[in-house]
């Protein structure tokens, strides 16, 4: 069983646990993001007929995240040929991933029972063109191994 999806918008990186003056707190554009990918993962469960893993079955996960070209060069990599912003190149400037992720996998409750069943984890950050600018997010429900 396999659900992908696309959210054409760009993620919000979870940081740690946030303390307010009356205690913790998330912040507003981490609740809206989680809450946008939890719409759009619902929507293409629906589609494309995913079910609920089970407790205790591995979920794989494979998160690809494309920034848009900024007007500079990123990095000012002049190493970079004719047509670079046609290109795809990683990103190894912040947000960190594992911080992208649990947004993400936040948002993809409702898929499986709980995060502890992600047991194969990809995720790939990365310039690239505008149209490929978003989230793609795909999710399997693998089998369990055996001897």
């Amino acid at each position: 069983m396999e659900l992908s999806f696309f959210i054409g918008s760009r993620p919000v990186a979870k940081q740690s646990f946030k303390m307010g003056k009356f205690g913790g707190y998330k912040p507003k554009a981490v609740a809206n993001w989680e809450a946008e990918v939890r719409l759009r993962a619902s929507q293409a469960a629906a589609d494309q007929g995913w079910i609920k893993v089970a407790k205790g079955y591995p979920v794989s996960l494979d998160i690809t995240v494309t920034y848009k070209w900024t007007k500079a060069k990123p990095l000012n990599m002049k190493w970079l040929p004719e047509g670079w912003r046609e290109m795809v190149v990683r990103k190894p400037t912040r947000p960190d991933t594992d911080n992208l992720t649990k947004g993400i996998k936040d948002g993809l409750r409702d898929l499986w029972d709980d995060d502890s069943q992600v047991t194969d984890e990809t995720i790939v950050k990365r310039y690239g063109p505008e149209e490929l600018a978003g989230v793609v997010i795909r999710v399997r429900a693998l089998p369990p191994l055996t001897t």
